[in-house]
């Protein structure tokens, strides 16, 4: 006899994807200090990376690939959920991009957007083809 797996309530569910959007807004309501002190000490490979893709752009898309599993976590079972996911997180992304325009000492950048809503596709991405890999043959 198989025994079902409990699930989580909805709420406990959505928890992590909303804490880490507020999160989100809260640090980009901050002005933070130049990182470029920090970029003398990396290895010399990884500062080519930095050279073709900047260093806030790869932030940018590991921030928003979380935000995006965390909303597809909390969605599970919903219809088109992968999709609302995306959504979610790239309306935020889009969304928070205005917020920064009006904090001092930090601005709007459409590219910001595009490295978030990248972020978020690749996440879900993975997601899918994981799920897909997991799912067991049908008899």
């Amino acid at each position: 006899m198989k025994t079902k797996t409990p699930r989580l309530p909805t709420t406990l569910r959505l928890a992590p994807a909303v804490a880490w959007t507020a999160t989100i807004w809260w640090s980009s309501s901050r002005t933070w200090p130049e990182a470029r002190p920090l970029l003398a000490d990396l290895p010399r490979w990884l500062l080519a990376v930095l050279a073709v893709v900047p260093p806030d752009k790869l932030v940018h898309t590991g921030i928003y690939a979380l935000l995006a599993t965390l909303w597809r976590f909390g969605l599970h079972g919903r219809a088109r959920a992968t999709l609302l996911a995306w959504a979610l997180a790239s309306g935020f992304g889009g969304l928070d991009e205005v917020h920064q325009s009006w904090v001092p000492g930090r601005s709007s950048d459409p590219w910001d957007l595009l490295a978030d809503a990248t972020g978020a596709a690749l996440a879900l991405l993975c997601w899918t083809l994981l799920a897909k890999r997991a799912k067991p043959p049908a008899p």
